[in-house]
């Protein structure tokens, strides 16, 4: 008897237990369902730790990034919330700096509530803030973290540090180490056939040729990295490099911006200075030792790449003529004002599609969340006098009707500030229809109201209609040039790891950037791995070539871009291998 008891009571146990994990999956499936945002609470404690770390160790912090909450606490083990929002923004916030409780339908979360500002202050991990037409470029190590307002009262499209109560959603909580210990696996700055490097080298041995200071030196590199072009509309990036120069009885610090549209073609700017008449340094505005020596000092010990210099009477002044990449030929005919409505929104939904399908709101895509389009009426707009560009809203965002002296009547989205704010897509001017995207991906632009005269509307509003990529029709990928060297690239990389056997490249993403730029994904499978691999390739100089890390892994190394690192390197993956693009086979013997 007492045998069919225990037998019943460990039936009864079973049975509650799977009913709990049932309702535990179905929760969260059905979170991810409406998230739809691919890392786990693991890997965004791990990409908060590494900026966290990376900043302390590597840049000049300031309290106003970090507003009313101040500097993160220190701690090895710090208990702290996270939270996504629109645009699959991760917000947190460590529980020790909570002074009030959030309401949410699911529940009370920790929360810091200010007076001041009138609403709910987050830490904000900004990985999104880098990229080429909407292609997102993004790496941890141009990421920050800033913080971040959560009110009620907020913009209808998206604003980078102002955020709406009803679309923050609570993750979980999470244990990350906030100390100060010099991040050990910093990802180490390749010198060698780096053109990047050499243009700066090339700059240093210039100045300090002609002021005759002649003499050994030694350059630490410290951080290099793409950072937005601000003072340009067309969301270009440029390569951000700074140092420390040491030599010569002296020490300076040095920042670098180094323009490679078109080649890394000498097109470098000293953003440390000199600026004024009497700066003491000739790198920079002060005499830097005094002013950075903790910093120099940090630079120094981390070692991440080191150039030697010797500069005598006998240097040479070097020739940086710009040289030119741009002998393509490119043609691409589109034309937004001539094109019907319900061609644009098949456009449009294709573009959706191609940027879920490979993980881009993951990467930083600013728009975020491409799902929000799907089923919406959209209205469209473009230039009257020029059709390469495509602006439009959602119906339900409208909130002001404008009229033109002509009479029409423009509905329109006018945001706090006074300006139209429009989703935008652009005609991609150095795509050449051999399976790359032709357009821009959406992106969001404020313009004057008065520029509603210059608008021509494109019919009447259009559904848009998201479907997984899988289900359209997408071209195979050309092998060209950059296809060539992204394939060799791979292949040194894998063997430096010692893989041996048979790997296919199978690519998935190819955007064209720039005449010289591109931006390629692939997933390599091998027999027992696999791997998926994203770059920028900046083409320079005569056929040579660098490769930007912009995938889902801390650093560029393979280890992060394997299948069983990250969840979002197995799913584009195997969306890769359904696409079946184009496969490229490499033996290592």
């Amino acid at each position: 008897m007492n045998k069919k008891k225990s037998l019943a009571k460990i039936f009864l146990i079973i049975i509650v237990l799977s009913l709990l994990f049932v309702k535990e999956i179905s929760i969260f499936k059905t979170q991810k369902d409406k998230l739809r945002y691919g890392f786990t609470l693991e890997e965004i404690g791990e990409r908060i730790q590494y900026i966290y770390k990376y900043e302390n160790t590597l840049k000049i912090q300031t309290l106003s990034q970090f507003g009313e909450l101040g500097k993160l606490p220190q701690g090895k083990s710090v208990n702290t919330h996270i939270y996504l929002t629109k645009g699959n923004r991760i917000l947190f916030l460590p529980e020790s700096r909570a002074n009030a409780k959030l309401n949410k339908a699911d529940g009370k979360y920790n929360a810091y509530y200010s007076k001041k500002m009138q609403g709910y202050l987050f830490y904000l991990l900004c990985d999104w803030e880098t990229h080429e037409a909407g292609i997102p470029l993004n790496s941890l190590e141009n990421s920050t973290i800033k913080y971040c307002i959560v009110t009620e009262d907020y913009s209808t499209l998206q604003n980078d540090k102002n955020y709406g109560l009803e679309d923050l959603s609570y993750l979980g909580k999470i244990q990350v180490d906030f100390t100060k210990e010099i991040a050990a696996d910093i990802y180490p700055i390749e010198v060698s056939g780096n053109g990047y490097v050499n243009v700066m080298v090339e700059y240093i041995t210039e100045i300090l040729s002609q002021e005759g200071e002649y003499g050994e030196y030694v350059i630490y590199l410290n951080d290099m990295h793409r950072v937005q072009r601000e003072k340009r509309s067309f969301g270009e990036t440029e390569c951000y490099l700074d140092c420390v120069i040491e030599g010569n009885g002296r020490k300076e610090y040095a920042e670098f911006l180094i323009y490679d549209h078109g080649d890394i073609d000498g097109e470098i700017f000293p953003l440390s200075g000199p600026h004024l008449a009497d700066s003491l340094g000739y790198f920079s505005d002060y005499y830097s030792e005094e002013e950075n020596r903790e910093l120099i000092q940090t630079i120094i010990d981390q070692n991440r790449g080191v150039v030697t210099l010797s500069i005598t009477s006998q240097t040479k002044e070097i020739d940086r003529k710009k040289q030119s990449n741009n002998a393509f030929e490119y043609k691409n005919d589109m034309d937004f004002s001539t094109m019907s409505a319900k061609e644009i929104a098949t456009l449009l939904s294709y573009v959706c599609s191609y940027s879920e399908w490979f993980g881009l709101a993951e990467l930083g895509y600013r728009v975020g969340e491409f799902r929000e389009f799907d089923g919406k009426e959209i209205i469209l707009y473009s230039w009257a006098n020029a059709g390469d560009k495509l602006f439009f809203i959602p119906a339900d965002h409208v909130n002001t009707i404008l009229k033109k002296k002509d009479g029409e009547v423009c509905p329109v989205y006018v945001n706090k500030t006074g300006d139209m704010e429009f989703y935008k897509l652009e005609k991609k001017q150095f795509a050449d229809r051999t399976g790359q995207m032709n357009t821009s991906l959406i992106t969001i632009d404020n313009l004057a109201t008065c520029y509603i005269e210059y608008f021509v509307r494109i019919g009447e509003t259009e559904k848009i209609s998201i479907e997984d990529l899988i289900k359209l029709e997408i071209p195979p990928v050309k092998k060209d040039m950059f296809v060539r060297a992204f394939t060799q690239k791979i292949e040194e990389l894998l063997k430096q790891a010692e893989k041996k056997g048979t790997y296919t490249v199978q690519i998935g993403e190819y955007e064209s950037v720039y005449s010289n730029q591109v931006c390629i994904s692939a997933a390599v499978i091998g027999k027992q791995d696999a791997y998926y691999i994203r770059y920028l390739i900046v083409a320079y100089g005569d056929d040579q070539y660098y490769f930007w890390p912009v995938g889902f892994g801390i650093d560029g190394s393979l280890e992060e871009c394997a299948s069983t690192k990250h969840g979002m390197n197995r799913t584009c993956i195997e969306r890769t291998k359904q696409l079946n693009r184009t496969n490229i086979k490499i033996v290592l013997e």
